[in-house]
């Protein structure tokens, strides 16, 4: 939990009470800190990379992620700065939504989820392999696709114009502006 906290924040003077069997445990940074940009992405890059080693830490970090999302700043007057103060509350919700979606895969990481030093993501891949395929009949089936799309392949290699999709395209509409050699 202490490694969580940005350098910046304790030097803007946060300084709450530690608690915990080792007295490293600290409660999560109030909002009104993580609304400035620059504390906000170290943050960010902080829970990226140590992780989270529980619920209650997944759900605090969940929350005050949420919280920068949906707090307003308190305006006290339009100012001339209001567009890119508009401007910076924009890229700050967008590293909000970023760090909520990154939190939430981060739960679908395996061997132990949060834990982005020993896990990763499952890859589970679309096409599944079809059970007829491995019958006499499929591994004929299969042979034969493969001729099929190797010849598909050099079809398509020999072509004039690869870029085009369709045969008309290759048609030039235009008649060539070269001069003749007849």
């Amino acid at each position: 939990s202490y490694a969580r906290v940005p350098l910046l924040v304790w030097k803007l003077g946060w300084s709450p009470k530690p608690t915990g069997e080792f007295g490293t445990t600290f409660p999560e940074i109030p909002v009104e800190f993580l609304q400035e940009r620059e504390i906000f992405k170290e943050f960010i890059y902080r829970i990226n990379t140590l992780g989270w080693t529980n619920r209650m830490q997944f759900e605090e970090t969940w929350a005050s992620l949420l919280g920068v999302l949906v707090t307003q700043p308190i305006i006290m007057d339009q100012e001339e700065n209001q567009q890119e103060e508009d401007m910076e509350r924009t890229q700050i919700n967008v590293l909000a939504v970023q760090a909520i979606t990154s939190l939430v895969l981060s739960a679908m990481t395996i061997p132990l989820a949060g834990n982005p030093a020993v896990s990763c993501l499952e890859q589970q891949p679309r096409n599944k392999t079809l059970k007829a395929l491995d019958t006499r009949f499929g591994r004929k089936l299969n042979i034969i696709r493969g001729i099929v799309e190797q010849e598909i392949q050099e079809m398509a290699s020999n072509r004039d114009n690869v870029a085009c999709h369709h045969v008309y395209q290759v048609w030039d509409p235009v008649p060539s502006l070269a001069p003749s050699t007849t």
